[in-house]
Parts: structure tokens; C-alpha cells; sequence
């Protein structure tokens, strides 16, 4: 009954640290979009609780609720922003840009001359 505990603990706090880091991926891609002068933002995720969190206009008491804040202030400086939830399998592109931005030791934006790694990510979307 204890490891069944300790189990279920340690199931909620891997949910947290996802949720949290959902949150941190959203609100740099929020201040790199910003940083660029992006006036129109589009952002996808495939996290029904981040994207739900971000969608409520109350505030959020939640352990995550200094993230939600912190990325509702930056959408609020942003003029048009689409909020969507997409499904995991919908979502691959995303994933591949992901592992890019994993091998860069810094924060990049393609702009207007993506590597061929990021065109074909985005085609990749654009056919689906």
C-alpha cells in the first residue's frame, strides 16, 4: 500500500515538472516572438492543461499559477494571438524543431531564412 503511495506521488510530481516545463518552453517562445516584433502570434500546444490554463481569465492558484501568470502578461503584450490545443500526433513538427532547439547552445529564430532542418519541419506540418 506505501509503494502504491509513493508511486502515485511520484507520478503527480513527473505531471508537475512536465506542466512547468510546458510552461517555461511557452514563455521563452512568447519573449523570442516579442524580441522579433512578431505583432501576430499562433501558438500551439499539446497540452490540454497549459493550453486550458491559458484560455481561464481568472487567476491561477495552482502550483503553476506564477507560470500562467507570467505567460498571460506576455500574451497580453502581444496584438493578435491564437491559442490552440493540438494532439500529440498532430504535433511532430513540433517535436522536430524541439530536438533542434535542443542541439543549439543558445536562443535562435529562423526568421526569414530557416535551415533546411526547420523548412522541413514546417512542410512537414503544412502537408498534415
Amino acid at each position: 500500500m506505501v509503494l502504491l503511495f509513493i508511486r502515485s506521488l511520484l507520478h503527480v510530481q513527473e505531471l508537475l515538472m512536465l506542466n512547468i516545463l510546458n510552461f517555461k518552453l511557452i514563455i521563452s517562445g512568447l519573449e523570442v516572438a516579442m524580441e522579433a516584433g512578431y505583432s501576430n502570434v499562433v501558438l500551439e500546444s499539446d497540452s490540454l492543461i497549459t493550453i486550458s490554463k491559458l484560455k481561464v481569465p481568472d487567476e491561477d492558484f495552482s502550483p503553476l499559477g506564477n507560470f500562467v501568470a507570467k505567460a498571460k502578461e506576455l500574451m497580453s503584450q502581444i496584438n493578435s494571438l491564437s491559442l490552440s490545443f493540438v494532439k500529440r500526433t498532430a504535433n511532430v513538427p513540433a517535436h522536430l524543431l524541439a530536438k533542434l532547439g535542443l542541439r543549439e547552445r543558445s536562443r535562435r529564430s529562423w526568421g526569414s531564412s530557416p535551415t533546411s532542418d526547420v523548412s522541413s519541419a514546417v512542410l512537414a506540418d503544412l502537408i498534415t
